[in-house]
């Protein structure tokens, strides 16, 4: 038997290099904030402070992607679990990908639910931190 694809859609390939260069660049403007050797080695309590400033910022920055994510993710979770199959009817994905059913799907479907809980959590760690 022929196993089943689901066909690229070129808007959701779009959306995710632009959302994984937008990734990219909050990784490069935080290395390029961070406090220089020169500024630890002179004035260390200077530089803890900004340091901290500086992770506050990423915490607030971050907090709605990984809470925005988990909801998608329980959402798609849900959705495996009723259609049975990953991806669940009616998604467009922004590669060719192939469809699995059974439990295949339904591993997907509670490693989705793990991945989601486990985004929840790392919001209120960035602020403990």
């Amino acid at each position: 038997m022929q196993p089943d694809f689901v066909e690229a859609d070129r808007a959701t390939r779009l959306k995710f290099w632009g959302f994984a260069s937008l990734l990219l660049l909050l990784i490069v403007l935080e290395r390029l904030t961070s406090p220089s050797a020169a500024l630890r080695a002179a004035d260390p309590v200077r530089a803890l402070n900004k340091s901290v400033d500086r992770l506050l910022i990423i915490a607030v920055i971050t907090a709605p992607f990984f809470i925005a994510s988990s909801i998608y993710l329980i959402r798609l979770a849900i959705k495996v679990t009723q259609s049975g199959r990953w991806p669940p009817a009616g998604m467009r994905v922004a590669f060719r990908t192939r469809i699995y059913r059974g439990r295949r799907a339904t591993v997907n479907s509670i490693l989705m639910f793990v991945l989601a809980g486990l985004s929840l959590l790392a919001t209120p760690a960035l602020f403990y931190t």
